[in-house]
């Protein structure tokens, strides 16, 4: 993309799975990359994979640090910053009855409230040319809130306001562009199996522990209906939205549904055993039906998803495999 070529951008979250792949886009991209997060061995892996970037460690948890982080991570662009992508977010799970306040507060403090603390230092930098980029990224769960997840969900709801309220606020006076794609059920090998509650990753997870011959337990009755996106598919159409300047909160997600039966059947396939499932009506089954709505994206930008969902889950599930031979 030629416009992000030798632009400065910070990227938060860039140890994790999708900050990774952001990283590995923009430098495709040749833009000048500041990554950031909280795991050396990983910043360490990031700088050895893509020599041009700078890295810095920090927890954004600390919330009264940030200016200083914003003011640390500009010093290494010689004072000017072009764009920041707010990735860096955390789950916490539980029924709200049964979830703890510290738990709660931790979610909304390092999704929602260092978003905004990192956009509002970052946008003072970008003031100073008037102009530069704020992509924050959000969930679908945003919109349409998620079982156990009443935390996550309030953050991310939280940030699709905020950013809309950016946009009023600083778009046209002073030429800010703020991206704010949702993205629907990303899946790839990208995830940490211990952290990662993502359903094509536990699903993964629990037909790779089961026997063989043995048994998987599913919540529900398997008709509820997901789509899934592959993270490269995510990252073509992140790359269209910048480049389209997309001011708009947006999904970003395949449109090809199936049904959590489907879903398994096809990675016990792929698995090679012989695995009987065992439904669970009575479970936390979520929602009956979430796909993603891509008619705006693609009007705007013409993207669209391509990656074969089996191709994509074969993927996924020998890179769970591998990691969780590691553990």
């Amino acid at each position: 993309m030629n416009d992000l070529k030798n632009k400065n951008i910070i990227v938060t979250g860039a140890t994790g799975g999708i900050g990774n792949s952001i990283v590995k886009k923009l430098n495709d991209c040749e833009a000048n990359i500041l990554a950031s997060g909280t795991k050396s061995e990983k910043l360490d892996e990031l700088k050895s994979q893509f020599k041009s970037i700078k890295i810095l460690k920090f927890d954004i948890s600390q919330m009264d640090k940030i200016e200083g982080f914003i003011d640390n991570a500009v010093s290494h662009f010689d004072g000017n910053l072009d764009c920041i992508v707010n990735n860096a977010g955390i789950t916490i799970d539980n029924l709200a009855i049964r979830m703890d306040f510290n738990d709660w507060k931790k979610v909304i403090d390092i999704n929602l409230n260092s978003t905004f603390l990192l956009s509002k230092f970052a946008i003072k930098k970008m003031l100073k040319n008037k102009s530069g980029k704020i992509i924050n990224i959000t969930s679908i769960v945003g919109h349409t809130g998620n079982l156990g997840q009443a935390n996550y969900a309030a953050s991310k709801a939280g940030i699709i306001a905020f950013s809309k309220s950016l946009a009023i606020e600083y778009a046209k006076s002073y030429d800010m562009k703020i991206a704010l794609p949702i993205f629907h059920a990303m899946y790839g090998p990208h995830c940490d199996i211990l952290e990662n509650s993502k359903v094509v990753a536990a699903m993964c997870v629990k037909i790779l522990k089961a026997t063989d011959p043995g048994e998987i337990e599913i919540w529900g009755d398997g008709t509820q209906i997901r789509s899934f996106c592959y993270i490269d598919d995510l990252m073509i159409g992140l790359d269209k939205l910048i480049e389209h300047d997309v001011q708009i909160p947006i999904n970003m997600g395949s449109d090809e549904a199936i049904t959590m039966t489907q879903l398994a059947d096809m990675l016990i396939k792929i698995s090679g055993k012989k695995i009987e499932k065992k439904y669970l009506p009575a479970g936390p089954a979520g929602c009956m039906r979430r796909n993603s709505d891509n008619t705006k994206i693609e009007k705007l930008t013409n993207w669209k998803p391509s990656y074969p969902l089996e191709q994509g889950l074969k993927n996924t599930y020998e890179f769970i495999k591998d990691q969780l031979s590691e553990k």
